[in-house]
């Protein structure tokens, strides 16, 4: 799942069909492809947070962002 990952990172989500096939040959499934993506969904999230330096506060959750696009009421930007 390595090189499937790599590819699709590479490509930008347009893994090849054939590869696709080929992994579903090794014993992979469509739902191990989805874990993937989603995997990458969490680090995402926080790269975004550590450029946009969001703070989280127990049992509030976002409390605001620089440009007050969140609640303000809720979010606050560091």
């Amino acid at each position: 799942m390595h090189r499937f990952t790599t590819i699709v990172v590479r490509e930008r989500g347009f893994v090849p069909d054939a590869y696709i096939d080929t992994c579903l040959a090794a014993g992979y499934t469509r739902q191990n492809a989805l874990e993937i993506i989603l995997g990458w969904r969490q680090v995402m999230s926080n790269y975004t947070n550590h450029i946009v330096h969001i703070e989280y506060v127990s049992g509030i959750g976002l409390e605001s962002d620089a440009d007050g696009f969140f609640d303000k009421k809720r979010c606050r930007a560091q």
